[in-house]
């Protein structure tokens, strides 16, 4: 079983490609249940940081049009991700992994956004 854990971690650290995500707190020693608490756990944070992001950039925006917009990008982007997601992790549905490579490309995903909006908080500062 820890091989199956250590190859997963292996495929989704090259198939993701992030800088930060979850194999980089993760330990590739843990147990199935664990991998997948921690993996959950590492989605939380980024989605509690994109939610602040969100937040952030929402309440920065002046133009009533300019915040329907956003929110409407917002809850498209959420669609793509979670239909993305369930793509990339297709090939696993059924099995033990099905989780840790979904909710490892939910991380991934929203960490890129999050820091796609941090970028647009700047850019309205």
């Amino acid at each position: 079983m820890k091989k199956l854990v250590l190859i997963l971690i292996v495929a989704l650290s090259s198939s993701l490609n992030s800088g930060a995500s979850y194999a980089d707190e993760c330990d590739a020693s843990s147990s199935t249940v664990e991998l997948k608490d921690c993996v959950f756990k590492t989605y939380q944070k980024a989605d509690k940081d994109l939610n602040q992001a969100y937040q952030r950039l929402l309440a920065k925006l002046t133009d009533t049009t300019h915040k329907k917009v956003l929110k409407t990008a917002q809850l498209a982007w959420l669609k793509y991700r979670d239909a993305h997601c369930e793509y990339e992790a297709y090939l696993n549905r059924g099995g033990t992994a099905y989780s840790v490579y979904y909710t490892s490309c939910l991380s991934h995903l929203t960490e890129e956004r999050s820091q796609l909006l941090k970028a647009s908080l700047q850019d309205h500062s």
